[in-house]
């Protein structure tokens, strides 16, 4: 009886995903991605999006071989971009997404001191004065030997 009840599940279960699926297959990510595949989410724009519909369209035209879908144009984009991704990509990309309060946290949760012109930067925009170099309480002693001494005021000491 448990043997059935499980066959049964098993059986609706691959009509659903049968069904699901659109050419009576299953699914890349139903088969556990022995051919490589594996499924992933990534968020992309409306422009990125119309992209890749544009490549898919001119992709397919005369194409009667088979049909090219929009993950195969991106995991075909991916795999090669790698090869041509320069350090200047990497630092246009760290330009668009750069966050002056993520460095701020960041700089604050260090346990180095603020930089100096950053100090300076701070104090400049809320309008306060830079820190006057501290004031040492005693005054200077002059010990400098080429003043000359009025030895008129003094008294001769004789022992």
């Amino acid at each position: 009886m448990k043997e059935q009840i499980l066959k049964q599940i098993n059986t609706n279960t691959e009509e659903e995903n049968m069904a699901k699926n659109k050419k009576g297959r299953k699914s890349k990510s139903e088969h556990g991605g022995s051919d490589g595949y594996a499924m992933y989410r990534v968020v992309i724009c409306d422009e990125a999006n119309k992209a890749l519909e544009d490549i898919v369209t001119k992709v397919n035209v005369g194409f009667d071989s088979g049909a090219i879908t929009k993950s195969d144009v991106a995991n075909f984009v991916f795999q090669n971009l790698v090869k041509h991704f320069s350090d200047a990509d990497s630092k246009a990309l760290r330009s668009l997404h750069f966050d002056d309060k993520k460095v701020l946290s960041t700089i604050l949760k260090s346990e180095e001191d603020l930089p100096e012109d950053l100090k300076k930067a701070i104090r400049q925009h809320f309008g306060v004065a830079e820190k006057a170099p501290k004031k040492s309480a005693k005054p200077a002693i002059d010990l400098s030997t080429a003043s000359s001494v009025d030895k008129s005021k003094t008294k001769d000491f004789v022992a």
